[in-house]
């Protein structure tokens, strides 16, 4: 009798220290969807900013290092200017023996994909000239023949700082833009404009635009006409094409590097001066250069340039 009474104990010990455990296991295991809030509030509250992606997920974002130059210019041109004809690579300025607009920033930054297609930026680098082009580099550089009107001039790369002030610390003020002073021209000097000046010595390419070859548009200007008191041999080098739609001819460019690209034509259109949406056009899948001349119209008087007349070609390579 008494055996059975202890048997009855022990099971009952034995139900109760059971019933404990399972209590104190339950007590003590970690709760999954706590520690994710946790995780969370831990990265906001270290100072990290969380994108709406790392939010979703609860992963780190993706981040590429790119060129700050690039990145850097492409928010200031669309913020100050609204301009945005394809990316303008820091290195590639350094090729073009041009200083950087803006000293003090670092060369490199990192940027999430987002932000990267938000500004038309190109992290895999698929937009310059150099990842397909595989011929050969020649000894002629910077230089345009468009052999059907006779063609064949100097391309002078300006720089922002031939359009925009400069700050005290030696960065680009694209708040400020260089007037053309309206007294030096009507005194002759007509020269003393920065982009007139290069114009003397052959076409400009315009300092927003991209290099020619890069994905966007390359925008080179060039006179069709000029004030007799200038001196140049380049006063009439564009006069050629001007109204002329030459679809389907072929011009050839030599870039700053020597590669030899060439460029079927595909559109030729008269745009109004104040029209810079259009003439500006941004090709961010294409590579198009633009060449552009000047409409002369009677303006009381005188004859002055109130359209442009624009060549677009296509790389063909």
């Amino acid at each position: 009798m008494f055996g059975k009474k202890l048997q009855i104990v022990i099971l009952i010990a034995s139900l109760f220290f059971f019933i404990v455990s399972s209590i104190l296991f339950i007590l003590n295991k970690p709760f999954q969807p706590a520690q994710l809030h946790l995780g969370m509030k831990e990265q906001k509250d270290s100072g990290l900013e969380m994108s709406e992606d790392a939010k979703l997920t609860n992963t780190p974002t993706k981040t590429y290092q790119v060129d700050n130059i690039g990145v850097k210019l492409a928010r200031d041109l669309r913020s100050y200017t609204g301009i945005q004809m394809g990316i303008i690579y820091g290195d590639q300025l350094d090729e073009l023996g041009q200083k950087t607009p803006y000293p003090e920033s670092p060369k490199y930054t990192n940027i999430t994909k987002s932000e990267a297609d938000s500004l038309g930026l190109d992290v895999e680098g698929k937009g310059r000239i150099d990842y397909i082009y595989s011929g050969p580099l020649y000894e002629t550089k910077n230089r345009l023949i468009f052999a059907k009107y006779q063609i064949d001039t100097p391309i002078i790369h300006s720089q922002l700082s031939d359009l925009f002030a400069l700050k005290d610390n030696n960065e680009i003020d694209f708040q400020s833009q260089l007037e053309e002073d309206q007294r030096e021209i009507l005194k002759g000097d007509y020269t003393s404009v920065p982009i007139q000046k290069l114009l003397t010595k052959g076409v400009v390419r315009l300092p927003y635009s991209v290099l020619p070859g890069n994905k966007g548009n390359s925008y080179i200007v060039g006179h069709s006409s000029n004030y007799s008191t200038v001196k140049s041999d380049y006063n009439f080098v564009f006069a050629p094409f001007i109204n002329q739609k030459p679809i389907g001819e072929i011009f050839t460019i030599y870039d700053h590097m020597g590669r030899k690209l060439n460029f079927e034509v595909f559109e030729a259109i008269e745009v109004v001066s104040e029209d810079t949406k259009t003439a500006f056009k941004n090709y961010p899948d294409q590579r198009v250069v633009s060449l552009q001349g000047s409409i002369l119209e009677d303006v009381d008087g005188r004859l002055q340039p109130t359209k442009r007349w624009i060549i677009r070609a296509k790389l063909i390579i």
